[in-house]
């Protein structure tokens, strides 16, 4: 003989509330997707408008009654936007890595330049002298007036205006020679360790997500950009490490936040005294500094609060959906059983 059964009665407010808490999670994670692309302008109006949409469409499948596949959709979709914006940072991380490669670049072209018209006894321009406090456009001119003092004296002193006029004329289309070209044409020792542009391009990554901890390393990164000792592999090796650590607490953190965003509007939708005091410790958190510690607890709290709402309210519904049942089959239904059943446990009923 088979033993008793046990059924658990899930009610229609119930998987509602689940559908509720993915929708939630989903936004929160939208948001934060949004607030990383934004600050770091690699995300555009288009972007936002075909996410939105997206999320929009997901949110539809509530109304329509469409519980499962809303419980597959929005996993999903945050995955996906967890590794779009992951993509996104390494293309700006590559872009700023490159940038700042080429500032380099072109600041060890000012000087090599600078160093060539020293020797000669010529006039520095300005521009070469200090070119960190330059634009590019005054340093490409100073460039160009540094190719034109170091072009031999006999050829300047003995052209006349209108060989220049000539020389004019045959040069018209001709580019003129660049900072890169003439870094070019330098010793090769001035080309960047791969290495290092490996770590500048670790550092932006760092930076797009979390400029505040990527700030307390920046002075670190400078100072091994223009190392040029032995100790430079080494000092390579532990910024490395240290950045990765960071990036590893900068995730850790975002993640956190965003689960406690998706528990935050969780709460906002079950008005009761035990949601509105979680939500005032929540917002008491989030107008500070929290840390990763602070955040996790705090996450934990609101899911324990949430789990209890949700599960007292569940126990309400299932409650009235079986007396309904009961009351359809033919039993005896009557207000008093509502107590009955919380008293003792069960319901016991005669039929009519």
């Amino acid at each position: 003989m088979s033993g008793p059964k046990v059924v658990r009665v899930v009610t229609r407010e119930e998987i509602i509330a689940i559908c509720q808490g993915h929708i939630a999670a989903l936004v929160a994670a939208f948001e934060q997707w949004q607030r990383v692309g934004k600050r770091n302008e690699i995300v555009d109006a288009e972007d936002i408008r075909l996410a939105q949409s997206r999320i929009s469409a997901i949110g539809d499948l509530l109304a329509k009654d469409k519980f499962a596949e809303l419980q597959k959709q929005a996993p999903l979709e945050i995955a996906f936007l967890k590794g779009d914006m992951e993509t996104r940072i390494e293309r700006a991380a590559e872009k700023a890595s490159r940038e700042r490669n080429e500032g380099n670049r072109r600041l060890r072209a000012a000087n090599s330049l600078a160093k060539a018209l020293s020797e000669k006894g010529l006039e520095v321009p300005p521009a070469l002298s200090n070119p960190r406090s330059c634009s590019q456009e005054e340093l490409q001119a100073a460039v160009t007036q540094g190719f034109a003092l170091l072009a031999p004296s006999s050829l300047r002193s003995e052209t006349t205006d209108r060989q220049r006029e000539l020389a004019a004329k045959l040069g018209e289309g001709e580019s003129q020679p660049t900072l890169a070209d003439w870094l070019a044409t330098q010793h090769p020792s001035a080309v960047e360790d791969p290495r290092l542009a490996d770590l500048e391009r670790r550092y932006e990554e760092l930076r797009a997500l979390d400029p505040e901890r990527a700030s307390k390393l920046s002075d670190r990164v400078e100072k091994i950009s223009s190392d040029r000792s032995s100790r430079r592999s080494l000092l390579i090796d532990s910024l490395a490490l240290d950045i990765a650590a960071e990036r590893r607490a900068a995730t850790d953190e975002a993640d956190a936040l965003v689960k406690l965003r998706a528990m935050e509007a969780q709460l906002k939708n079950i008005p009761t005294p035990a949601s509105a005091s979680q939500l005032s410790k929540i917002e008491d958190l989030l107008n500070g500094f929290p840390t990763f510690v602070e955040i996790s607890n705090m996450v934990d709290t609101a899911a324990a609060t949430l789990q209890t709402i949700i599960q007292k309210r569940a126990e309400q519904d299932r409650r009235a959906a079986i007396l309904a049942g009961l009351g359809e089959l033919g039993y005896e239904v009557n207000e008093g059983m509502q107590t009955a059943w919380v008293e003792n446990g069960r319901v016991v009923t005669l039929p009519r």
